[in-house]
């Protein structure tokens, strides 16, 4: 079962920031360690943190493979089918008001580079019961798509 960090020591560790819905990880390569820090939603569902789908996914273990060239930086994480945790991108340092903008401006490309993988959103729609920030993912990545081919079409 995964350790609970403090507060303070694992957003040091990881080196940002609680985010409002991702789950950001790091790997410290010389501790052989992943750490999650839990979205600010995990934080306030009450849940023991020890029990959230991404805890139980680093307890099944992780493929050092998929985690090699993504060591020691923060990255928002994800879960595969397989239940086993993954990096899915390096964090990128946007602000709740620069993600709205972009979405206000249509900038479909950005926010296909923001929300990862279309095969990640396959993952997600696939869950019986996603949770909030998945939701938003899906329909931040359906809307930029939508505006995408209403643009493409013009």
């Amino acid at each position: 079962m995964s350790d609970k960090v403090p507060t303070d020591e694992i957003e040091r560790i990881v080196g940002v920031s609680r985010h409002d819905w991702d789950h950001i990880g790091r790997a410290v390569s010389d501790e052989q360690q992943v750490y999650i820090l839990h979205s600010k939603e995990c934080i306030e569902s009450g849940i023991d943190l020890r029990e959230c789908e991404f805890s139980v996914a680093l307890d099944l273990g992780i493929n050092p493979l998929m985690w090699k060239q993504q060591q020691d930086v923060p990255v928002v994480l994800a879960i595969l089918a397989t239940g086993r945790l993954i990096p899915l991108r390096k964090f990128p340092v946007i602000t709740d008001e620069q993600w709205d903008a972009a979405l206000a401006e249509g900038h479909a490309r950005y926010i296909r580079f923001l929300l990862g993988d279309p095969e990640f959103i396959e993952i997600l729609r696939s869950r019986p019961e996603p949770m909030e920030w998945q939701r938003k993912m899906i329909a931040d990545y359906d809307q930029a798509l939508a505006e995408r081919t209403h643009r493409d079409k013009d």
